[in-house]
């Protein structure tokens, strides 16, 4: 089964952000690396346009079965068990509910046959973690993107 980790880092007060994922195929295999500088947003807007990113990357290979890890638990449980009905009227009472990115992600995973959604410390995303925060400085010199695999 293949394994993807995604993160998203945001430092509001310095006006920046990155996202981030890597895929790995059944054997280890890193086959997809993504990193990219993203328009400032708060943290759980980074991760959950880090985790579309993946998304969408996991159904462009062709990938039908996947184990997914993040290290936030709020952008997990927003995906999985979010039983609040959040609409765009209402969605300012919920702070850190961004409805068009948690609807757009649960649209993506129905096009996966086979997936696991799974919140993990942030110490076991390292990869990830690191991949995003790399990106969150652009103007220190730092690149602006980085995708590597298909």
């Amino acid at each position: 089964m293949y394994t993807a980790h995604f993160d998203g880092s945001s430092l509001v007060c310095a006006n920046v952000a990155g996202i981030a994922y890597i895929i790995k195929d059944p054997e280890g295999n890193i086959v997809s690396r993504f990193g990219k500088c993203i328009p400032p947003c708060d943290s759980n807007t980074a991760e959950l346009k880090a985790l579309v990113q993946l998304l969408i990357a996991l159904i462009e290979i062709g990938v039908q079965e996947v184990e997914i890890y993040g290290d936030d638990k709020s952008v997990i449980n927003q995906i999985l068990y979010s039983k609040k009905i959040v609409t765009k009227r209402t969605q300012h009472v919920h702070r850190y509910f961004n409805y068009e990115l948690v609807k757009n992600a649960r649209g993506l995973l129905k096009k996966i046959p086979v997936w696991s959604l799974t919140w993990i410390p942030r110490e076991k995303n390292h990869e990830a973690d690191i991949l995003s925060r790399v990106f969150i400085a652009p103007g220190l010199g730092r690149p602006r993107a980085l995708h590597s695999g298909t």
